[in-house]
């Protein structure tokens, strides 16, 4: 009888551990999809806004511009159903992303990627390369004569997305902001964003997963 008791003891932990740990599985995966309802609130009113001068200034850049805005909406729709993306699959996403700003700061915004082929199969949570370049972008006072200089490179088994400063009054923390992306980190990789910082550069390190 000890041993049986013992046996169903056992038995109906084991249980009450599994049916937890679905349960912490289910709120995680709850709390991401809330996470990534919060992205790119108003950046898609800004498009429409820059989309609306150049159609009145230059249609063929009107029209180009509308063929990276559609490939951004269709990144950004379908990959809600994805926490994770390939590191390839992010950055073409993100080409699209810059493409956009620079049609309306032309002469101020410089994007440089270092070779990353070896790691463009691994994974990160998506909108992670493009929540570090919009927090760029919005903490910065960049113009045409200082300019913002964004560069991704990799380091060892992370990424190290680096900006020049370029001073500018607090803002209003908007879009994904890094306390999200921070949490969508943990949540997805176990793991937290790293953020290197000094008087002249801010550089955000995310870790690269190697399975989805």
């Amino acid at each position: 009888m000890i041993i049986i008791n013992g046996y169903i003891i056992n038995k109906e932990k084991l249980q009450a551990q599994e049916e937890n740990r679905q349960l912490r599985i289910s709120q995680l995966e709850t709390e991401n999809k809330l996470l990534l309802q919060q992205l790119q609130p108003h950046f898609l009113f800004n498009a429409l806004s820059t989309l609306k001068s150049l159609i009145r200034t230059n249609v063929s850049e009107a029209q180009d511009y509308i063929l990276k805005l559609s490939g951004f909406l269709r990144f950004s729709f379908n990959a809600r159903k994805n926490p994770l993306v390939t590191v390839d699959e992010e950055l073409i996403f993100v080409h699209n992303y810059i493409s956009l700003y620079q049609a309306r700061f032309p002469e101020a915004l410089r994007f440089d990627i270092v070779d990353l082929e070896q790691v463009k199969h691994k994974y990160i949570p998506v909108f992670a390369i493009q929540g570090a370049i919009e927090n760029a972008i919005k903490h910065n006072a960049f113009t045409p004569k200082k300019k913002l200089h964004i560069s991704i490179s990799l380091e060892s088994d992370h990424l190290r997305i680096t900006n020049n400063k370029i001073y500018k009054a607090e803002v209003e923390n908007s879009g994904i902001g890094l306390k999200n992306l921070n949490q969508r980190y943990k949540i997805i990789g176990g793991s937290s964003v790293e953020i290197q910082e000094d008087k002249t550069h801010f550089t955000l390190c995310l870790n690269l997963i190697d399975h989805a």
